[in-house]
């Protein structure tokens, strides 16, 4: 029996309604402000909102997150949203509190109440944070280097790293793909030499094979998420990795092809980049990863043998 990868209807409007909410932000909108605003979408609902296709709920929204730019610990939100006990997801739910994964001592560190889990010893565990002090990432966004001890038992890692993994995986689709859409427009109009520099075959053959890893990376990433939602997680770290992988193609061909506007503070592709770089390696994978590159050349990230046979 072969699996459907038609997006469903109410999938769909996932994408178009998150779409349609970051294109109403005003710029410098405040954190708390888009965290609520996010809430009243009911992005943080999907995981009980879609019960059986969740996951795919989830990589349709965070994907449009992605095409704006839109970052702070949503997947890890996402993630709390579908894993932790029913008790503790009425504030974060609402948007008054938010939900950050990490591992000591970097962790994500909101301007708001915040509920933070960690890894130990193959659990998830809420910790306790003793002291915070602010570090200066390189996506931009609020972290800080803490202290604390670990408390509540809140079930197997792995079972949370899925979840986390597929959402950022969307995130960074999306990402890539807004960054390569840009670009591409850009060599259609930049002219040099009397051509438009998208004529000439060193700017348009690494644009190519950018929005190409993209397209198959959007694929594996999707399978995964339905597989997920079918409660297989075999194509999980192989669609991170693929996302990642291709995300990050993306970035370097969009500064290549901007040229010295596409290192500008300012410009349109520095922020975005530097937040791509730091997503795509920030979690702590803590599951051994048995794996062989997909198709002898990685293009497809990194497959576990019990799925490579599914794949070829």
């Amino acid at each position: 029996m072969g699996l459907s990868l038609r997006q469903d209807e109410s999938v769909a409007a996932v994408a178009d309604s998150v779409q349609r909410y970051c294109a109403s932000l005003p710029a410098g909108i405040a954190f708390r402000e888009l965290w609520r605003g996010l809430a009243d979408l009911g992005l943080f609902s999907l995981p009980e909102l879609f019960a059986e296709s969740a996951c795919a709920a989830t990589v349709a929204g965070m994907e449009a997150l992605g095409r704006r730019g839109i970052g702070g610990p949503v997947a890890d939100t996402l993630t709390f949203a579908a894993c932790a006990p029913a008790d503790l997801l009425e504030p974060v739910i609402a948007g008054a509190t938010v939900a950050c994964l990490g591992r000591l001592p970097l962790v994500p560190f909101p301007d708001m109440p915040a509920i933070h889990v960690t890894n130990a010893d193959g659990k998830a565990v809420l910790l306790d944070i003793a002291s915070a002090e602010p570090v200066d990432m390189l996506a931009g966004e609020a972290w800080a280097r803490v202290t604390g001890s670990t408390g509540r038992d809140l079930g197997p890692f792995a079972t949370w790293a899925d979840r986390y993994d597929i959402a950022i995986s969307g995130w960074l689709v999306g990402a890539g793909l807004e960054l390569t859409e840009a670009a591409s427009a850009h060599a259609a109009q930049r002219v040099q030499f009397g051509k438009t520099i998208g004529e000439f075959q060193a700017v348009a053959a690494p644009l190519a094979r950018a929005i190409m890893a993209l397209d198959s990376s959007k694929v594996l990433v999707e399978t995964a998420a339905a597989n997920l939602d079918a409660g297989d997680a075999c194509l999980v770290t192989a669609a991170r990795w693929s996302a990642a992988r291709a995300a990050e193609q993306a970035a370097i061909t969009a500064h290549q092809t901007y040229g010295a506007f596409g290192v500008l503070e300012a410009g349109p592709v520095f922020g975005r980049s530097r937040r791509i770089r730091q997503i795509a390696s920030q979690f702590p994978q803590e599951r051994p990863v048995d794996a062989q590159a997909a198709l002898g050349s990685g293009s497809l990230g990194i497959l576990d043998r019990n799925c490579a046979e599914a794949v070829r």
